[in-house]
């Protein structure tokens, strides 16, 4: 059986172009279906979608009514909402208000608002992605005498950057009654460690004693005069987390992503591995070590090749 409510998507089939921006019109009627019959789902979506993320204007324009007509205290119904169509003109080409009553009584492949939210979402930043390509496309082959390849880079990644952080999503205050939860809960995972960290070791007893070991949202701050060994540390710390969460299977721990402005990713591993084998990276790298020294190097470097321990050296991070 089919709907009216699925006449975008069918007359959208038959007209599309071979390189039609993505889109997917049917998950669209099907979260605005169940927006018009239950208006609580608004609250889960719209933290998620502006009306601009919809590819369909009439679409966009239902959604911001009815984000519109809750954030009044009022129901967003068909009915209610007819008065705001009825001259429309580009409601007529789908049928007029009754669409809102064919999109709302229309059946829908399941899911939840969230996952229909988020679809929308990510093709409309598939969308935007393709336009800023496009622009970044069109000043290369235009370029200008005020303005360099190295400054179109850059425009370019600071957009790509906004679009990407445009999804992140927006964190509401937490109130106490969820606070005393979460303490809670961090307190029974040291409990049942039998008094150990609650939070991700740091390898240095004393350290995860006065801290508790290191948790989501912590900011760490290692702070120094030059050449006291803060690198040294910190690369101490991360191998630490990681290779406490390989010998637990995950359980404990954590993977590591450790950024270097100043070593190479090589003498970062070089460091480890001395360390591990009681041997100078200084001699690693100089080849003075012994026969024995070099055995023992390559067997702990296959006993530790699964460390969830990864390393960025670039230069150009900020």
């Amino acid at each position: 059986m089919s709907y009216p409510a699925h006449k975008i998507a069918n007359d959208d089939a038959n007209d599309k172009e071979p390189h039609a921006l993505p889109h997917n019109l049917e998950v669209e009627q099907g979260l605005l279906g169940q927006l018009l019959v239950n208006n609580a789902s608004i609250d889960r979506v719209a933290d998620i979608l502006e009306p601009f993320h919809f590819y369909h204007p009439v679409h966009s324009r239902i959604y911001d009514a009815i984000l519109k007509t809750v954030e009044r205290g009022d129901i967003a119904s068909p009915l209610r909402l007819k008065k705001y169509f009825e001259n429309e003109s580009a409601l007529e080409a789908v049928g007029g208000t009754a669409y809102l009553v064919d999109l709302a009584t229309a059946s829908f492949p399941f899911a939840s608002s969230e996952d229909y939210a988020r679809q929308i979402f990510e093709l409309f930043q598939a969308r935007a992605l393709i336009a800023q390509c496009e622009e970044t496309r069109y000043k290369a082959y235009n370029q200008t005498i005020d303005s360099t390849v190295q400054d179109l880079i850059e425009e370019h990644e600071t957009h790509l950057y906004t679009l990407a952080e445009s999804g992140v999503a927006k964190k509401d205050a937490v109130s106490f009654k969820d606070s005393i939860t979460e303490a809670i809960r961090m307190a029974e995972v040291a409990y049942n460690r039998g008094g150990a960290v609650s939070g991700v070791t740091t390898g240095l007893t004393e350290l995860d004693r006065m801290t508790g070991g290191m948790h989501p949202t912590d900011l760490l701050i290692l702070a120094g005069r030059p050449s006291m060994g803060k690198t040294a540390l910190a690369t101490n710390i991360a191998f630490n987390a990681a290779k406490k969460h390989l010998e637990t299977g995950g359980r404990e721990g954590a993977a590591v992503g450790l950024f270097s402005l100043e070593m190479g990713h090589a003498q970062i591993t070089t460091r480890i591995l001395g360390d591990l084998c009681g041997v100078s990276s200084d001699a690693m790298r100089k080849g003075a070590i012994s026969h024995e020294d070099f055995k023992n190097l390559v067997e702990v470097g296959q006993n530790y090749k699964d460390l969830p321990f990864y390393t960025d050296d670039t230069a150009a991070l900020s």
